[in-house]
């Protein structure tokens, strides 16, 4: 293999790892759960866990007309493998960094969508916030599941000495992490 193709490869794995890593590890071992104790996010994978881009493989062509039918307007949808079984579709849409997982059989399990403040819905900015007014927020994976069929938002918050994880689900806030920078 060239060494500029490793090159891409290894900067492809940093660049998931930079996006993906600290939010969805966080949501993977902490899980995300309503006021009613319904489970949500118990199995998100992190991004230690995608395989490399190209595969002799071919992506389940349920998961690809699941994505057709639902991303209409997509034309540069990156596919990957997922090591325990599944696949990954990431993708831009309207500025907005989308991935869309499905399980071994191309059936739809959940979707991570990261964006700014500026994206966030008015009512879950106004309740963040409400509660952390002297916080930036700085970044948000809005996560929607099959399971549960409910929204969550991984909201990242920081003043000057403080960094913190908020999950926030059915209008409910929760810190997830609290990190003293």
């Amino acid at each position: 293999m060239s060494s500029k193709i490793i090159k891409y490869y290894k900067m492809k794995k940093i660049i998931i790892i930079l996006i993906a890593g600290p939010v969805l590890a966080l949501a993977g071992s902490y899980g995300v759960y309503a006021q009613s104790s319904v489970p949500m996010l118990k199995n998100i994978r992190t991004a230690d866990t995608l395989v490399g881009a190209v595969s002799d493989e071919p992506i389940n062509s349920r998961a690809v007309r699941y994505f057709n039918r639902s991303f209409k307007d997509i034309k540069d949808a990156e596919w990957s493998r997922i090591k325990e079984g599944g696949f990954l579709c990431k993708f831009m849409e309207k500025g907005i960094l989308k991935r869309v997982y499905f399980d071994p059989t191309g059936n739809w399990q959940y979707t991570i969508a990261g964006y700014n403040e500026a994206k966030l819905p008015r009512d879950i900015r106004a309740l963040v916030k409400g509660a952390y007014y002297d916080y930036a927020i700085t970044y948000i994976q809005q996560i929607n599941t099959v399971k549960d069929n409910k929204t969550a938002y991984l909201v990242q918050v920081q003043d000057e000495t403080k960094l913190m994880v908020l999950r926030v689900v059915d209008g409910e806030t929760e810190v997830i992490g609290s990190y003293n920078k």
